[in-house]
Formats: structure tokens, C-alpha cells, sequence
């Protein structure tokens, strides 16, 4: 099954149970004998069994198989390689660009996305639990592009013109998460084209709004007079992720028309990305909604407005809410007015799968000031809340993290050290 199928796939299951039922019924000597038997779904299996193994030689054992004359076969080894993460790996993948089966091209592009963007597996673990990341959150994106070598791009471009709308419609989304500037111009007649398939041409309007800059502002704009409403919605979500404020007014006249209609809640998610005196009053207005998420976004938008004249009236929305999401907003927004009592509060809904990416999100954008208030938590008695402190710290750019993450190398949860040693190792490399 391709991960593609199901917005990510079966791979993201292995993030949270590293082993499916049958997997799970072999032993490591069954599965390398198994890799020879002539039944496609017993070597796929086979394949499942060792590349979650991670053992050293897991590699080197199923990649004879990226050769395999089952499709369903390459395409197990093509994800395996994408989650293993070596240089060896990569090849495997890259060179399954040109399979001859979709499926398995799909899954290439997916798995070149993993092996680059460092935070994917916890946005894709998330979605597969049936928590699905919500279409307006800010996106998961690679942080170095410049470290992709110019031969992947090229590679992952060329897929732009495949003859099959799901391949088209996974590079374009894997470009964005690449963020690829080179494939601008041709996702851009990509998008034009009457021709292409409109899923296809949402996916390229979401990767203007990863990519970003001048000329991918200028196409967000055109998109959001689109005759389709699903791509003027996508057109305003992806401009909240440039933080162009170019797209204020026409935003604004747009959420004025459709308020809770689609592309209104859009508009709405975009402005608060991109605070001006003229979005505080909607901010102001919005925060009293009877529809959750746009309550979310008000308190977002006045927490980046940063006018310590809202706190009262935010501390008094928190303390009212029921949503889960909408109250984190809240949170996120009094820590941006300096409210740093809330950030405590904050850091136990991580261990929450389905408010997890949003508050990660949040201590990222909260960054190095807010940092050192994490680091009590790195010690409660909670193990999942110094698991995802240690994780969340890693995104805030604050060297002072790295002593009291070190400390929690030796965590008698083995989670907890390997996010703790994740994390240093980000802060180390910046």
C-alpha cells in the first residue's frame, strides 16, 4: 500500500507500532528465508519485517528486491529505504523515480520527502492515528533546501510531467516540502493549465505557499480569483505561510463575503499569520465565534499582533473555552504578550496526539525567550511531557537547552533520550 493512499500511509503506523500483526509473527530467520518465496505478499511481508528491524544489514538484505518483478514488492522496498535514512537508501529511492509502476513512483517521491524533512515522521505518525493534521496548519518543511543535492531536484522535477495524475500530484506536494525553487516556473503552467487535474493543481498552489517569496505571492493571488473554491482556500491558507502582507486587503474583502464559508475560514487563518491595524478588529471579533477554529485563529492573530491591551480579554476567552485546539491558541497568544504562566500549560498537551503538531508549532514560533521555561518540565514525572519538551526545545534555537537535555540522555525512558539527543544534536549543528 502506498503511503500516498492515505495521506501518508502505512509506514506512519510503523512510527507508532514498529510492526504489523503479520510482520510481527516472524522471526528475523524466517524473514530472510521468506525474502525468496514465490508469493509477492509473503517476500513484501518479508521485506516489512526486516526494513523495520532496522538492523544493520537490514538494508543490504532487501535491496536485491528493489528489483523484484512484484510492483507491490518494490514499492515495500522503496518505503523501507525511505525510512532508514542512509545514503544507500537514497539511491534505492531516487532510482525508483523511473519505475514503470505509479504506485512505486509514488512512494519514491515519499520517501525522498522523508529521508530531508526532519520533522515528517511525527506529522505522519499523527495523521495515520486518525488525528489528521488539519489542512491549515502551518506546513512541515525541509530546513535546509541548499543541502539537497541539484541531481534529487532534478529527479523529483522531472516527475512534474509524468502522465499520471498521482504522480504529478505527489511531486508537486514533495517539491513544496522540498522547497524547490526551481520548480516554480513549471509548476506554475503546471497550475495553468486547463488540462490538469484540479488535485493536481492544488498541490502545486500549496507549494507556492511553502516555497514562498515575490513570484510565489504574486501566483497565490491570481489563484484566489480560481473559478474552483477548494484552490482559492488553498490559495489563502498557503499565503498565511508566506506572511506576505501584500495580501491583507483582498483577504480581508474575501472574509468579509463568505465569513464562515469556505474560503473565509481561510482567509482568516491567513490574516492571522500577517497582523496589521486593520485585521485587529476582525481578530477582536472572530475571538467570540461560535465555530471553534476560527476562534483558534482570532486568538492567534492578536497573540502576533503583540498589543498587551487583549490579555485580559484573552485570559477570559481561555478560561471560558472548551475546545482543546481554540484554548491552546489562547495559550500560544498570552505567551506572545509575555503571559509566560500559560507556557507550562502548553507543554502538557504535547503528549496529546491530536493537539501535538499545533503546539509544537507553537514553542517553535515561541523560540529562544520562551525556551528556558521548558526546561522544569524536562524533570517532571511525566515521562511523555520530558519527552516532548526535549522534542519541542529542539525547534527554539536556544543553546542554554543543551545541558539540561543532556541530562536526560540517561532517562530511564528510552523515548525520552533519543528525543533528548535528537534535540542536542539540532542545537549543536545551528
Amino acid at each position: 500500500m502506498s503511503r500516498g493512499c492515505m495521506a501518508t500511509g502505512v509506514a506512519a503506523w510503523l512510527l507508532v507500532f514498529p510492526l504489523s500483526a503479520a510482520a510481527g509473527d516472524l522471526t528475523w530467520d524466517q524473514a530472510v528465508k521468506q525474502l525468496k518465496d514465490a508469493n509477492e505478499d509473503r517476500r513484501a511481508e518479508a521485506v516489512e519485517y526486516i526494513g523495520d528491524s532496522k538492523e544493520p544489514n537490514a538494508l543490504e538484505l532487501i535491496a536485491p528486491l528493489a528489483k523484484d518483478p512484484s510492483p507491490k514488492v518494490r514499492q515495500q522496498v522503496v518505503e523501507e529505504a525511505g525510512w532508514l535514512r542512509t545514503e544507500p537508501g537514497l539511491e534505492i529511492v531516487v532510482s525508483a523515480l523511473g519505475d514503470p509502476e505509479p504506485d512505486v513512483r509514488v512512494e519514491a517521491l515519499e520517501a525522498v520527502e522523508y529521508y530531508y524533512v526532519d520533522e515528517l515522521g511525527e506529522k505522519v505518525g499523527q495523521a495515520f492515528m486518525g488525528f489528521l493534521t488539519k489542512e491549515r496548519e502551518d506546513p512541515v518543511v525541509v530546513d535546509d533546501p541548499a543541502k539537497i543535492p541539484d541531481t534529487v531536484l532534478a529527479k523529483v522535477r522531472q516527475a512534474i510531467d509524468d502522465k499520471e495524475d498521482s504522480v504529478q500530484k505527489e511531486a508537486a506536494r514533495v517539491l513544496g516540502s522540498l522547497r524547490d525553487a526551481r520548480s516554480i516556473a513549471p509548476l506554475s503552467a503546471l497550475y495553468k493549465n486547463k488540462k490538469t487535474e484540479d488535485s493536481v493543481r492544488e498541490a502545486a498552489v500549496e507549494t507556492f505557499g511553502k516555497i514562498g517569496g515575490e513570484e510565489c505571492v504574486a501566483i497565490l493571488l491570481e489563484a484566489l480569483d480560481d473559478k474552483e473554491e477548494d484552490i482559492r482556500a488553498k490559495a489563502a491558507t498557503a499565503l498565511g505561510w508566506t506572511r506576505s502582507s501584500q495580501a491583507v486587503n483582498k483577504l480581508l474583502a474575501i472574509l468579509k463575503t463568505s465569513k464562515d464559508d469556505e474560503p473565509g475560514p481561510s482567509a482568516l487563518f491567513a490574516l492571522a499569520h500577517m497582523p496589521t491595524p486593520e485585521t485587529t478588529p476582525v481578530f477582536v471579533e472572530y475571538l467570540k465565534s461560535s465555530e471553534d477554529e476560527l476562534r483558534r485563529y482570532a486568538a492567534e492573530g492578536l497573540g502576533r499582533a503583540a498589543n498587551a491591551e487583549h490579555r485580559q480579554m484573552l485570559k477570559t476567552a481561555a478560561d471560558g473555552e472548551q475546545d482543546e485546539e481554540a484554548r491552546n491558541a489562547m495559550f500560544f497568544a498570552l505567551a506572545k504578550l509575555g503571559d509566560s504562566a500559560v507556557i507550562e500549560r502548553l507543554a502538557y498537551a504535547l503528549p496529546k496526539i491530536a493537539t501535538r503538531m499545533q503546539v509544537l508549532g507553537y514553542f517553535k514560533e515561541l523560540g529562544t525567550e520562551a525556551a528556558p521555561h521548558l526546561f522544569p518540565l524536562l524533570q517532571t514525572k511525566d515521562w511523555e511531557v520530558r519527552e516532548y519538551a526535549a522534542k519541542a526545545l529542539g525547534n527554539m534555537k536556544n543553546p542554554a537547552a543543551v545541558a539540561p537535555l543532556r541530562e536526560l540522555f540517561k532517562d530511564p525512558h528510552a523515548e525520552v533520550a533519543d528525543e533528548a539527543r535528537k534535540a542536542v544534536a539540532k542545537l549543536e549543528k545551528r
